[in-house]
């Protein structure tokens, strides 16, 4: 829609545009992290604008609601590691993603900041789930 003139802005992760941006068919007005993204250095920051803006996207992996703690922390070993081998520093890096790693406890506690972050905007904004 965006490059089809439908619609006049989008955000989109910086390495799922990278193509789009290489063939100019969109162009990078800022970036929504606390500092400029290194596959962009010349494009600004939204903090540059309005300070104290920092949101991005990330992704979590989650197991069913009774997964044993030894299970649960053995798979986050694993990602750990995956996260540290060459193939994936590789790929991070070609397509501007940034690997973090943690315990279960601090994906609980980043959860809990983007809800109270999220919720209060929603709730300036007189946003409402949608209806079923």
């Amino acid at each position: 829609d965006l490059m089809g003139g439908h619609i006049d802005i989008f955000f989109d992760s910086v390495g799922a545009s990278i193509p789009l941006i290489a063939a100019g068919k969109v162009k990078v007005i800022a970036t929504t992290g606390e500092k400029r993204h290194p596959l962009s250095p010349n494009v600004p920051t939204i903090a540059e604008t309005y300070p104290g803006f920092n949101t991005s996207g990330w992704y979590a992996l989650y197991g069913p609601p009774k997964l044993p703690d030894d299970i649960a922390n053995r798979l986050n070993a694993e990602v750990a590691r995956i996260h540290a081998s060459a193939d994936f520093q590789n790929f991070s890096k070609t397509f501007g993603y940034e690997a973090m790693t943690g315990s279960p406890a601090k994906l609980v506690a980043v959860q809990a900041s983007e809800f109270a972050q999220w919720g209060a905007i929603a709730k300036t904004l007189g946003a409402a789930p949608a209806a079923k």
